[in-house]
């Protein structure tokens, strides 16, 4: 256990990072929950709306998939991904099993 714990990289320290992203995130518990169209069969996208808006993406294929397109003036921030990359824009793709939640 003392190894994982000094392991930046180890299993135990990504969910410890999960766990904290998402109790950052309010809007799993208390946002209203919809279903985003990505336009592939193997992501799932849901969004939470809350004050501010939260959006998760996965990507259930081992091929790249889908760009998730935001509305004209709309941007998202990552808050918790596979690899992470800051602020997104109006589009992105994501690698093969990866993930990403967003917020909007």
């Amino acid at each position: 256990m003392a190894d994982q714990r000094a392991d930046p990289d180890s299993l135990l320290n990504w969910f410890v990072r999960a766990i904290r992203a998402r109790k950052e995130c309010p809007e799993f518990g208390t946002g209203e929950f919809s279903v985003v169209g990505t336009g592939s069969r193997s992501v799932l996208g849901l969004r939470f709306d809350a004050p501010s808006g939260t959006v998760v993406v996965h990507n259930l294929s081992d091929q790249p998939r889908v760009r998730l397109r935001f509305g004209e003036g709309e941007r998202a921030v990552e808050w918790f991904a596979d690899q992470p990359n800051g602020e997104v824009g109006r589009a992105f793709e994501l690698a093969p099993y990866g993930f990403r939640w967003l917020r909007t």
